[in-house]
């Protein structure tokens, strides 16, 4: 019925508007490609999306393609969810992140909101460079809260939230 109404019109892109997605992604690593290349082109009009990876293991090139949506795609997703509990790259992801918000001249264009759900092998350790540094345990969960500065514009800050989990499974929020 789609292809019915726009069948010839090639410049509008097909466009799913949900305003909450949740994917999951199975186990081969071409399915996490493709579904990656299906959020940018079909999905970045919503509202927040989540993409739950399971059990499976995240290649460095599909890191980059994360973080290349989270700081190129802003204007499109105001919330974007990871999950995933076997793979230890998600704590390269956060890497990445922190070094894009300490160090980019243009951070417009940053997700709002970034949440990373991963076990880490590393107990987390607040960088040297965060500020108003709050640490805070309830129901045996560690909460470590923070605020990093961009070294370009010292008006431009974000704010980070830890939460740490017996088992070294880490929660990261970024706003």
């Amino acid at each position: 019925m789609i292809n019915l109404l726009f069948d010839d019109d090639k410049s509008i892109p097909l466009q799913f508007l949900i305003q909450k997605p949740s994917l999951s992604v199975s186990s081969l690593s071409y399915r996490l490609d493709n579904t990656l290349k299906f959020v940018l082109n079909h999905l970045s009009n919503s509202e927040s999306l989540s993409i739950d990876f399971n059990e499976n293991n995240i290649l460095e090139q599909q890191i980059d393609i994360l973080f290349n949506i989270l700081t190129k795609e802003g204007n499109k997703l105001s919330q974007f969810c990871l999950k995933s509990y076997r793979c230890f790259e998600m704590s390269r992801l956060y890497e990445l992140i922190f070094e894009h918000i300490t160090t980019s001249k243009n951070c417009s264009k940053l997700v709002p909101v970034i949440m990373l759900e991963y076990i880490s092998e590393l107990n987390f350790e607040v960088n040297k460079e965060a500020e108003n540094v709050e640490i805070k345990e309830f129901n045996g969960v560690k909460y470590t809260k923070y605020k990093i500065t961009n070294k370009h514009d010292p008006n431009l800050k974000f704010s980070f939230c830890n939460a740490e989990f017996k088992g070294n499974k880490q929660i990261l929020s970024l706003k």
